[in-house]
């Protein structure tokens, strides 16, 4: 008799066609499946930023996901990092495929501003004198966009 024959395998494509068997035979069967996967390779700078695709957390920068199915992807990169802005957006995966995503994560840059008593102390930033428009940041006085975390501020009375 004639039978429908359905064969399936996760990140494949199904397969399905008609069968004609006579009692008791064999039909021996080769399948061709389609794949139905690809990859994603993502990279940033700086790196050993997290990443989530999909809303799940697959590691950090650089990672390279593979299978993962074909379509469309949203892919988060710095999400809970506080010293750069988060980079989110949508990828397609195609079948056999490795999508790129290579993103330079801008670092969140703020003003300090610096009063002392007495006034006039000289500012420095990590070791080195900072400067404002060019001549010596004495207080009290703001250094504008600049800043990002994880620097050593230090005040020190001018002569």
């Amino acid at each position: 008799g004639i039978h429908r024959v359905r064969v399936e395998k996760d990140l494949y494509a199904s397969w399905e066609q008609p069968l004609t068997m006579t009692d008791g035979g064999r039909v021996p069967l080769r399948v061709p499946l389609e794949a139905r996967f690809g990859g994603l390779s993502v990279r940033s700078q700086p790196s050993g930023m997290p990443v989530e695709v999909d809303g799940k957390a697959v590691g950090h920068t650089p990672v390279t996901l593979h299978p993962i199915g074909v379509g469309q992807h949203r892919v988060v990169i710095g999400k809970g990092i506080e010293s750069h802005h988060v980079y989110e957006g949508d990828h397609q995966v195609r079948a056999n495929q490795t999508e790129p995503v290579t993103k330079s994560l801008l670092p969140k840059l703020g003003n300090l501003t610096l009063c002392s008593e007495p006034a006039e102390g000289v500012v420095y930033v990590d070791g080195e004198e900072a400067r404002v428009d060019g001549r010596l940041a004495m207080t009290p006085t703001t250094l504008r966009g600049r800043l990002s975390a994880g620097h050593s501020i230090l005040w020190r009375k001018g002569d």
